[in-house]
């Protein structure tokens, strides 16, 4: 038994896994586990993993076909013995402190999980950078440092990040909500979500403890069908929270999340999956009709996004419905900057008539005349 299981999927990283394994082997915590799971790496991964193993008897290191990371992650949770579980991705940093502080907290606040922040760093451009949705100002200025709910949040979990990693988690939550991993892209949703609403004590850690890495080969590609996998995630989604009682609670925010998820995929996938994707984006229009009605699921669209199902649901094409959209585009940006264009005149008006403005008038009126 050890008091943190530290799980790691790995596929093709052998660029960055020396340092990704360093920094979890050289935590100030010691009392962890390593499982890393070889998610049928065709580069030097394997290899990498098994040398480090010689000298670490912390690290276990298990091999399989490529299943994706999520089964890898199912795998690595039948093994681990750990009281807390937290995960890392194999090309990712975790600070020297992330497990001793966040065990700290979990231990005396005697908490499900521990969220705490996360910062970009993109590996082909050399820079560090921060976003909202890794470093979640929004949850701290509701929360602070105190244990939540999650059900303080309101409509502000849809800002929490879903991802394994970033967190502190307690085996006990894991096994008691039976949270587990899909298969394919967006495996994370479907964990996150069965742990979350299982949940009854939560911190979040205002501190940055974790380095995610940016790079050419770690980006999701939009190049294939894996992309249909959200139909798959969404699904998953809904169903957890209908089994778990928050259905109805949050319908009208996670059909409008579904909506701006499926409208903003549909413009990055390739111009030949487009038909592909609108078919399974009818199919779910329907089953949504077939679960709640077509009433019920127009009233919980806002008005931009019933448009949409609208659209989506009388177009015969995907070349109708994309320039559909694409108006449906252009008006927003033509709203966007009508409202900027407002706020400017406003601006302008404080400006000449301020105080300061009508002080400086005959130093203009000079300066104009020289």
């Amino acid at each position: 038994m050890v008091e943190i299981s530290v799980i790691m999927p790995v596929y093709n990283c052998e660029k960055y896994l020396d340092e990704s394994v360093r920094s979890i082997l050289n935590q100030t915590f010691t009392d962890f586990e390593l499982i890393c799971v070889d998610d049928g790496s065709k580069d030097n991964s394997l290899s990498i993993l098994e040398e480090f193993a010689k000298d670490e008897s912390r690290m276990k290191v298990f091999h399989q076909e490529n299943k994706g990371g999520g089964i890898a992650r199912n795998f690595a949770l039948s093994k681990a013995s750990g009281r807390f579980i937290c995960f890392v991705d194999a090309d990712d940093i975790l600070d020297e402190v992330a497990l001793n502080e966040t065990y700290e907290l979990i231990t005396e606040t005697d908490a499900d999980f521990v969220m705490f922040k996360a910062i970009n760093f993109d590996d082909d451009k050399k820079r560090y950078y921060e976003t909202e949705y890794f470093s979640m100002n929004e949850i701290y200025e509701s929360v602070g440092n105190e244990a939540f709910h999650y059900s303080d949040l309101g409509d502000l979990i849809f800002k929490l990040s879903v991802t394994p990693w970033g967190k502190l988690y307690s085996r006990e939550l894991i096994l008691k909500s039976e949270a587990e991993f899909a298969g394919g892209m967006y495996h994370d949703n479907k964990f996150f979500w069965r742990a979350l609403l299982n949940s009854e004590k939560i911190i979040f850690y205002n501190k940055c403890l974790y380095t995610r890495r940016i790079h050419s080969e770690s980006l999701q590609s939009s190049d294939d069908e894996k992309i249909l996998y959200i139909f798959d995630a969404f699904d998953a989604i809904f169903d957890i929270f209908i089994d778990e009682g928050e259905y109805e609670k949050y319908k009208y925010r996670l059909y409008n999340w579904k909506m701006d998820s499926f409208h903003c995929k549909f413009f990055q996938i390739r111009d030949d999956l487009k038909p592909m994707f609108l078919k399974r984006l009818k199919q779910d229009f329907l089953k949504m009709i077939g679960i709640d009605g077509e009433d019920d699921v127009k009233s919980n669209l806002n008005s931009d996004y019933e448009k949409v199902f609208h659209e989506v649901m009388a177009c015969e094409s995907d070349m109708e419905f994309k320039l559909l959209a694409e108006k449906y585009n252009l008006n927003k940006k033509v709203i966007k900057l009508q409202k900027e264009n407002n706020r400017l005149r406003r601006k302008n008006r404080e400006i000449l008539n301020s105080r300061s403005w009508n002080i400086t008038k005959p130093l203009r009126k000079i300066k104009n005349l020289r």
